[in-house]
């Protein structure tokens, strides 16, 4: 069947890696500022924030600017950026799954924030060194990273923060058959999401969350209305691949319901919207 084949191409679409030249407005905005900027602190933002720009855009691009930023940093005495700065790094080697190299530098970020006591950079180093533990299936390792982070997060009632910490909680859950605990982090997650007016793409996420934790719970029904739901949201979003991954999703619980005409509906329907990405980015 035609779905059974489609999540590698739903993985190659959304993370194929981009072209070098690819930007954004974001980008476009940032890169006019940058010959104007004086060296100063500044600078060392603007930086900072092509780095964070460019993450899952461009990795060279990413360390590049973001090793520009360091060496101003270190010159001005500027540690918090700097810390920034080593995170961003991080995420740009993780999004391209250089998992020893993320960790590097997180935990260059991890020494910096520390050293100056920035609790919320330290909760975030914590919460980005379960994430890479996670993608390595070091999975209780990973638990002991992310509960670090969400006590933090927690004490300094960080919102957003702990958003990220009960999404991660609710992975390492499920990837240990504890769907009541994945469930219960998952829609922690959710309620926060929607409470800070978070992204649609992240709460289309939460909501996909809530949907693995009641598939492995048997809760089919619950799972088809959450997964429903992350798909009208992800729609909105303007990204067709993240619709396409639910869409794939419910296929695949439609198919294991034996409701092969849904199954069929979404599957085609993810793939379409798949090959329209993978166009996109050959453009």
């Amino acid at each position: 069947m035609l779905f059974c084949c489609l999540y590698p191409f739903v993985w190659v679409a959304g993370n194929n890696i981009p072209k070098a030249t690819r930007t954004t407005p974001e980008i476009d905005s940032l890169l006019l500022l940058l010959p104007q900027s004086a060296p100063d602190s500044n600078k060392v933002l603007l930086y900072k924030e092509l780095c964070w720009q460019y993450r899952n855009q461009d990795m060279i691009s990413a360390i590049d600017y973001g090793q520009k930023g360091i060496a101003l940093a270190k010159k001005l005495h500027f540690k918090k950026a700097e810390a920034e700065i080593c995170r961003f790094i991080g995420l740009a080697y993780r999004h391209y799954f250089f998992f020893r190299e993320s960790l590097d530098w997180y935990f260059k970020a991890l020494d910096l924030s520390t050293q100056i006591n920035d609790q919320e950079g330290v909760a975030f180093c914590y919460d980005n060194l379960g994430v890479s533990r996670f993608n390595q299936k070091q999975f209780d390792e990973a638990l002991s990273y992310f509960k670090k982070g969400a006590a933090i997060f927690q004490k300094l009632q960080h919102q957003e923060g702990l958003s990220y910490a009960n999404t991660h909680l609710s992975w390492v859950f499920a990837e240990k058959k504890e769907f009541d605990r994945a469930l219960d982090h998952a829609e922690r997650s959710l309620r926060i999401r929607r409470k800070i007016g978070a992204s649609k793409e992240q709460i289309s996420n939460a909501l996909r969350d809530v949907a693995v934790a009641q598939i492995g719970l048997s809760h089919f029904f619950e799972a088809e209305q959450a997964l429903l739901e992350a798909l009208k949201v992800a729609k909105a979003t303007e990204k067709p691949i993240v619709g396409a991954e639910y869409a794939l999703s419910l296929a695949e619980l439609y198919l294991k319901n034996q409701n092969l005409k849904q199954a069929e509906y979404y599957a085609l329907w993810s793939y379409q919207r798949s090959v329209q990405v993978h166009n996109r980015l050959q453009k």
